[in-house]
């Protein structure tokens, strides 16, 4: 087809419909929230959460995810150095973003621990039109809770852990 250079300050009025201005458009959102809660004090990640299945509506499109969690970290009785990590990781185990928590100086007493929060973003396109993301967790020392809906009080004003995916177009 042909070029068309528009100069610097001109004015372009469409009279007609114009097409073929790329994509980035929001086609569809899923999202899944963690029902129970589930600690691990394992060194080997663990699936916690899967996306509902998304359809893509063209192979080129990306997913942009979003995951939420809140989390429980503790000495469990062993540690003063607790650490866990969390992944979103597209449904082949390729990690698309992970996160880390660390803490020092916790006392050892299985009621110590640290209650937190936090957020994963990642953007990829899958190999297919049919995906379901999904979010890992591990243990490198003490134990790791990620709270689900069982685990949040109404009253807290807490986000349960969820997963939201989003097609993008190409």
């Amino acid at each position: 087809g042909d070029t068309f250079t528009v100069p610097s300050g001109a004015t372009i009025v469409n009279s007609g419909t114009a097409t073929g201005f790329g994509g980035g458009k929001l086609l569809q959102v899923v999202k899944t929230n963690l029902d129970t809660s589930a600690t691990s004090t394992s060194g080997t990640f663990a699936t916690i959460l899967t996306s509902t299945s998304i359809t893509l509506a063209s192979a080129s499109n990306s997913l942009l995810c979003f995951v939420s969690f809140n989390f429980k970290l503790r000495g469990n009785g062993a540690v003063t150095t607790p650490e866990a990590y969390i992944q979103l990781q597209e449904s082949d185990n390729t990690a698309v973003a992970t996160n880390m928590a660390y803490f020092s100086n916790l006392g050892t007493s299985t009621s110590c621990r640290i209650d937190g929060s936090g957020c994963l973003v990642g953007m990829y396109s899958p190999d297919s039109t049919s995906e379901a993301p999904l979010v890992q967790y591990k243990c490198g020392q003490g134990a790791f809770e990620i709270k689900g809906l069982d685990g949040m009080l109404a009253s807290s004003g807490g986000s349960v852990t969820s997963i939201t995916v989003m097609e993008i177009e190409a």
